[in-house]
Parts: structure tokens; sequence; C-alpha cells
């Protein structure tokens, strides 16, 4: 079918989509204000960049979704080649950032409950 294979080569493409949302997190986070920096040494300040840099990609990322749920909800199916691309870039994007997310901002209180290999 033309749509299977439509949708299967739109897959290959994820790969490249991967890396994106980890660069915008970078380059959002070296636009930081110079008073912002971490060379004032301090820890909480920039946890809090960090974070920062996370709401653009998260903002993107919400965006992506409604666009996704939108363009799945409309019952034309060329349409639906659309729906293809943005769930390829949406799930990159998913993904990715919330990996990014859960390791800025809880990687002290996950860092405590992660399973210890036993001591011997």
């Amino acid at each position: 079918s033309t749509y299977t294979n439509a949708f299967a080569f739109t897959q290959f493409f994820g790969v490249f989509c991967a890396p994106w949302n980890g660069l915008l997190l970078d380059r959002h986070k070296r636009k930081a204000k110079p008073t912002e920096t971490a060379s004032s040494g301090s820890l909480a300040l920039q946890r809090l960049i960090d974070l920062k840099a996370t709401v653009l990609s998260l903002t993107i990322t919400v965006t992506q979704c409604v666009l996704f749920s939108l363009s799945a909800a409309i019952p034309v199916l060329p349409v639906q080649f659309l729906t293809f691309i943005l769930q390829v870039i949406n799930r990159a994007f998913l993904y990715g950032g919330h990996a990014s997310f859960v390791a800025i901002g809880y990687v002290l209180q996950a860092s405590q409950h992660l399973p210890r290999s036993p001591e011997f």
C-alpha cells in the first residue's frame, strides 16, 4: 500500500530528527545572559539556567503534539502524509526532551534512588 510504504519511509528519517532537540537545548543554554553564567559558581543558578533552556523545548514539543493530533483527526487520506512527518518529528522531540528534562530537573533526586550494586 502507498500509505504503508510512506509511513515506513518517514520512520527512517527519525534518525536525523533525533539530535534537533538536544541541539536546541544546547543553543538556548549558551544564549544565557553573562550575568547568569556558571562563572558565578552557584550550582542552583546553573540548574535554573538549564531548566530555563528546557522551556522552549517543551513548548515546541507540546505544539507539535497538538498539530500531530489535529492532523491525525482529519479524515482525508492525503493529509496523513503530513501526519506521518509530524509523527517522526514529534517522537524525536518527545523522547529526547523527556530524557533531557528528567536528567536536568531531577538529577539529585533521581541519583539517590538508583539501584546500587551490592558491595562485597
